[in-house]
């Protein structure tokens, strides 16, 4: 659909906002985790699977007084926080506190900017997001192809707590946080957000 086909929805005028993936590949960008919780919302998400794309975002941040927003940014919330879901949230933070910061610890801190809990995994059980306003994998590895040198960027690794396998090692490092299960289970985690994000 074309920009201006977008702003047609009836579901983004009141938003002001233009959602789209960056991805190398179709495939890649609806195989994204966050991209569930647009679907069951039945809101457009744009593919921007060309490299000129990520030039183009940078350089239109806006159209038509709609802003372009990635929809893997930290700040992205297509529902508004009530007070029971803040509370909510307080306490998953609470309760998950120690555990992210022995997750963050045995990833290694040079890799990571934060372990943090979201609500924005529907189906998934962990994600790998950059902070606001860093380089994207992709402008990260059109630059290395170009002979740059990139500084390494620190990534946000995201987990669902409403997840039962999430639930399970936070069971497991209340009976044992030294478990070497639950280190496995850990670098498990890492991993296999690395493979689901594409990261190299």
């Amino acid at each position: 659909i074309t920009l201006d086909n977008y702003l047609e929805k009836e579901n983004i005028k009141n938003d002001k906002k233009i959602y789209y993936i960056l991805a190398k590949n179709k495939q890649e960008a609806l195989s994204n985790p966050y991209i569930d919780q647009f679907r069951e919302k039945n809101i457009d998400v744009l593919l921007f699977v060309d490299q000129i794309d990520e030039w183009m975002v940078q350089s239109l941040p806006e159209y038509k007084e709609f802003k372009f927003v990635s929809i893997t940014s930290t700040d992205v919330k297509l529902e508004k926080e009530d007070e029971i879901n803040k509370e909510e949230k307080e306490t998953e933070n609470r309760e998950f506190k120690d555990l992210l910061e022995l997750m963050k610890n045995i990833i290694w801190t040079d890799k990571l900017e934060k372990v943090q809990t979201t609500s924005r995994l529907w189906n998934t059980i962990w994600a790998l997001v950059i902070p606001e306003g860093w380089m994207t994998p992709q402008m990260e590895k059109m630059l290395k192809s170009m002979g740059q040198t990139i500084p390494t960027q620190k990534k946000i690794l995201e987990i669902n707590p409403k997840n039962e396998f999430v639930k399970w090692m936070l069971e497991e490092f209340k009976a044992d946080l030294k478990s070497q299960k639950l280190k496995d289970m850990i670098n498990f985690v890492y991993e296999q957000a690395i493979l689901l994000e594409w990261w190299e």
